[in-house]
């Protein structure tokens, strides 16, 4: 088993700013996991390759896993921060919400788990292992 334990800036929240100035998704989807499928022995299929967080990784692993359930067999959300948009832009006077989501409302709805799972809910259910704190929910 190998495990990859990135640490993100604070308050990346995971995901690409909507301005392009934290690549924080894209730097882990497009140059992390190649580098690590070409660097070690990894068995570089969708089943062999797992993401977890806890908190904002919960967050963060729920919306890569369902985002790109191509890639990852397995997504683990551990007290997942899976609020919807009423809630982050109070959390800290708002500053993650702001400098991820630059205050547009469509850009967090678009990025948030809840929707990209339905999206891609049929490929979920058919594919993937979702579990939430050890309880299947797909």
């Amino acid at each position: 088993m190998i495990v990859v334990v990135p640490h993100g800036p604070a308050g990346s929240i995971w995901t690409d700013s909507r301005d392009g100035k934290q690549p924080l998704e894209s730097v882990i989807i497009k140059n992390l996991i190649p580098h690590v499928d070409e660097t070690y022995r990894t068995i570089s299929k969708r089943e062999a390759r797992w993401i977890e967080g806890f908190s904002v990784g919960g967050r963060g692993a729920a919306h890569m896993g369902f985002e790109y359930p191509e890639l990852f067999g397995a997504v683990s959300i551990l007290a997942g921060a899976l609020m919807d948009g009423e809630f982050w832009p109070k959390l800290n006077g708002g500053a993650n919400y702001r400098t991820v989501f630059a205050d547009d409302r469509e850009y967090f709805a678009k990025h948030h788990p809840s929707l990209l799972v339905e999206k891609n809910a049929d490929f979920i259910r058919e594919k993937t292992i979702v579990r939430n704190q050890a309880r299947k929910v797909v």
